[in-house]
């Protein structure tokens, strides 16, 4: 089962471990903020439109007695149905929405948090500065190879100033 929370800092997928889907929160919960909030206006808007339209079939009760109090059963029951179906759709599709904007927005999010902890540890100077790779499937993945060659260009041009002083 996937981890939704990270700290900022992915974890590598490799070796069996969980993978974390929410590894850059702010970005990604905006998105699903966003996401949400269209569906559930859509939601709102058909629920006023099959209310309305339920409210409309009521001056049809005018029939004789019996007719009247079937047809207004008949259409409070229908209007339960809709309701119910309203809800189970829209919680379904809220549902799915959240895990497909998760998915694709990992796919997005994951490239950056990348790059911001390959420019961390490239600033720090401590360690080895290591190719900078992307997951399969990512996002952006015309990045590693010019931030590869740009920071060999980089180092190579400190090693010829660093021999010229």
């Amino acid at each position: 089962m996937p981890n939704f929370i990270s700290n900022d800092h992915p974890s590598p997928s490799r070796s069996g471990r969980r993978k974390t889907l929410l590894i850059f929160p702010r970005f990604q919960l905006s998105i699903i903020g966003v996401n949400v909030g269209i569906i559930l206006t859509m939601a709102l808007l058909l629920w006023v439109a099959v209310e309305n339209a339920f409210r409309d079939l009521q001056p049809a009760a005018g029939l004789s007695v019996n007719e009247a109090t079937f047809f207004r059963n008949y259409v409070a029951y229908q209007a339960t149905q809709v309701r119910i179906g309203l809800l189970v759709a829209g919680l379904c599709g809220i549902a799915i929405s959240v895990i497909a904007t998760l998915i694709m927005s990992h796919k997005f999010a994951g490239p950056l948090v990348r790059l911001r902890n390959y420019f961390t540890k490239a600033c720090d100077g401590t360690s080895p500065i290591s190719e900078l790779n992307f997951r399969d499937g990512d996002f952006l993945s015309e990045f590693p190879p010019l931030v590869n060659k740009a920071m060999a260009v980089a180092q190579e041009r400190g090693a010829r100033n660093h021999k010229g002083e």
